[in-house]
């Protein structure tokens, strides 16, 4: 028996290791079919052919475009960069054989994969493709193109270009790209399959850029059907890209590949072969830290604006009143609005917000009015706003609550909701709660002054804790640039506030909130967007605060003050300041009447004076779309173009037959809504 037992182990351990030895082997014999090839014009690139290429023909042929960090020149140590990601990271680490069955017919892939040192041009691509085409047993119609990053927005360029009319390929799938919108129905006049993923949590190159791109081209024409995949948690990184290449059903299905193979030029998938659909998330409604105001003021500003939806977008909003005096709430359905008409007293207000599969969310805000001249006499219990935590412990406070014109003695915290071990009663004006779970908890307040007298009041807190729960122990906080302090003289009247120069060294900004604190002028009230135009301003002093959020809810404020005085001319600077870069720290330029506030710290343009050629040095790598404005002193636009960076972090521009000969100019980069920067120009 002992001898049966040894020679069955014996035999366990050669099978087990067959079986190893036969994947290796698999993943040996798919990775020995990539070669490096090069084609007659001088690019290197990757080939792999799939089994049976030799006695087969018309096959289904993918074109993958590299990331920023594959770049080369395509020698033969350079093209092995290649292979770090995307279809032949599967074949080279996984060992596929690029064969999928779909509709009961088994086909097989040929992947070519050309290697740039610089972007992917249209014209790079188009003969890339057409050398594909000629010199390989591939379906011309049936011609796939995807890219990573730099080359995700390649394969959108391209998809749209002038390189690509007539149509050239059957569908693309850019993972982590950007593109133009105003093309976008190229796309689907031509029947161009479109599937595109993203990471939510890319700071690199926005989600949003994949959003808009999918969003404009269902709006196209009606039974065309782009589709968008967005990964939680996710950033510009590994984590998207095998996600999306995967060559199993482990994240979608059917696979990218299995979806091409239902797309032929001409003729797009449509919405029939989406990815399985996740389950929605419930929107995030957001409506603002508590607040305290003191008669006569007596209206409030409420705003929605750092609502958010993970997994889709807010298509509605709605406030209401849950508790308190009389007051008018201006616009329920609107993002932000006043509340007006308020009286001494303690208000809750609601807001509810829906996403565009239907689900919802809610939050509440506080607003204590107070009587004229400080506190209010009556006693008033304050136990914090309402939070929403991603960590386990919280800490309540109720040092913001009024005695009136006694004194508290006495702080109760009482649980009235939640999953935790609280206990009966806890005293203290502030109390850490600990080990909480995940879910919703309500905490009441009660104050006891010197003369018996007793307040309470309620917050709500929720916890979230999950795999994609933003990492607010160690995140960053994003730093607020409102910019330098200005001032500007009569008749100019406008500025423009810029908090484009706002940074989060660890994530990016999601949100900016521009408010008046101080001033002669009706703002009204919050204002969204990194730039704002102010107008009709009076002589006077202004202070306009910024309020920055990144990307894992983390806040930062900075506060520019604006002065405006009597005078009949604007002080500029001179041309010997503009050919050194000098400015002062709180004046500003001219720009048709308007005063424009700018940095030159992330970009710069030389040379300085010019006379036809100028380079625009971004100080980074960018992949990117800008757009590139130069202006005269009056504002009227001479220059401007449209630029997509595959990586580059300069750019030059021809300046020889704008109509400006000499003179002072205004050179604006732009990159989406909030990364506007200005720089000036000598012309000679």
């Amino acid at each position: 028996m002992h001898t049966f037992y040894t020679n069955f182990l014996s035999y366990q351990k050669r099978f087990f290791w067959i079986i190893i030895m036969l994947i290796f082997a698999s993943a040996s014999v798919s990775a020995q079919n990539i070669n490096k090839k090069r084609t007659n014009y001088g690019v290197g690139y990757l080939e792999y052919l799939p089994s049976g290429y030799s006695s087969g023909s018309n096959f289904p042929v993918i074109i993958y475009l590299h990331g920023k960090g594959e770049k080369g020149n395509g020698s033969d140590a350079a093209l092995n960069l290649v292979k770090k990601w995307g279809p032949l990271h599967e074949i080279d680490a996984f060992g596929s054989n690029m064969c999928f069955t779909v509709n009961g017919t088994k086909e097989c892939f040929v992947v070519i994969a050309p290697q740039t040192s610089s972007g992917f041009s249209g014209d790079f691509i188009e003969k890339i493709i057409d050398h594909t085409i000629n010199n390989y047993k591939v379906d011309p119609n049936r011609v796939y193109l995807t890219g990573l990053s730099m080359g995700a927005i390649g394969t959108w360029g391209f998809s749209y270009g002038g390189n690509n009319k007539p149509n050239k390929i059957a569908a693309i799938a850019p993972i982590a790209g950007a593109g133009n919108t105003s093309n976008a129905c190229y796309l689907a006049d031509n029947n161009i399959g479109v599937w595109a993923f993203h990471g939510l949590k890319d700071g690199i190159i926005s989600p949003n850029k994949s959003k808009d791109m999918v969003n404009a081209l269902n709006k196209c024409k009606t039974g065309y059907s782009a589709k968008l995949t967005l990964y939680e948690g996710c950033d510009h990184s590994k984590k998207t890209w095998e996600k999306a290449y995967n060559s199993q059903h482990t994240y979608q299905s059917p696979n990218m590949y299995e979806w091409f193979l239902k797309n032929k030029k001409g003729k797009s998938s449509g919405s029939t072969d989406s990815p399985t659909p996740t389950a929605n998330q419930n929107p995030i409604a957001n409506a603002g830290a508590d607040k305290t105001i003191t008669l006569p003021t007596n209206l409030v500003t409420l705003s929605g604006v750092n609502s958010k939806d993970n997994d889709g977008d807010i298509v509605k909003y709605v406030w209401s009143k849950v508790s308190g005096p009389a007051a008018t709430i201006k616009s329920s359905t609107s993002k932000i609005t006043d509340v007006a008409n308020l009286v001494e007293g303690t208000y809750v207000f609601r807001l509810k917000v829906t996403d565009n599969k239907g689900a919802v969310g809610t939050d509440d805000i506080k607003i204590i009015v107070q009587k004229s001249g400080g506190t209010s006499g009556t006693l008033v219990a304050n136990a914090g706003n309402d939070a929403t935590i991603y960590t386990h412990n919280f800490t309540l406070d109720g040092t913001k609550s009024s005695a009136g014109t006694g004194k508290i003695v006495r702080y109760e915290w009482k649980k009235i909701s939640g999953n935790i071990n609280f206990g009966a009663i806890q005293t203290g004006a502030t109390y850490n709660v600990t080990d909480m779970r995940p879910g919703d908890y309500v905490f009441q307040l009660t104050v006891v002054n010197d003369k018996g007298a007793k307040a309470s009041d309620k917050v709500s807190v929720k916890v979230i804790i999950t795999d994609a729960t933003p990492d607010t122990q160690n995140n960053k906080a994003p730093v607020a640039k409102a910019g330098s302090d200005i001032t500007i003289y009569l008749p100019n009247r406008s500025i423009t506030l810029n908090g484009g120069q706002s940074t989060d060294s660890d994530g990016s900004i999601k949100n900016y909130v521009w408010e008046k604190l101080a001033g002669n002028i009706n703002f009204g009230g919050l204002k969204q967007g990194a730039v704002q135009k102010v107008t009709d301003m009076r002589p006077g002093n202004y202070e306009f605060e910024l309020t920055v959020t990144d990307n894992d809810g983390a806040q930062s404020t900075d506060r520019i003050i604006v002065r405006v005085k009597d005078g009949t001319s604007a002080r500029t600077a001179t041309a010997s300041n503009i050919i050194k870069g000098e400015t002062e720290a709180a004046e500003n330029l001219i720009v048709g009447g308007e005063s424009v506030a700018f940095s030159l710290a992330n970009i710069s343009a030389y040379p300085n004076p010019v006379a036809d050629k100028v380079t625009v040095d971004f100080g980074a790598n960018l992949e990117e779309t800008v757009q590139i404005s130069l202006l005269d002193q009056t504002g009227r636009t001479v220059y401007s173009k449209e630029a997509v960076l595959y990586g580059e972090s300069k750019l030059e521009l021809d300046l020889s037959n704008i109509p400006v000969k000499s003179g002072l100019l205004f050179l604006q980069v732009k990159s989406g809504d909030a990364d506007a920067k200005t720089i000036k120009l000598l012309k000679q």
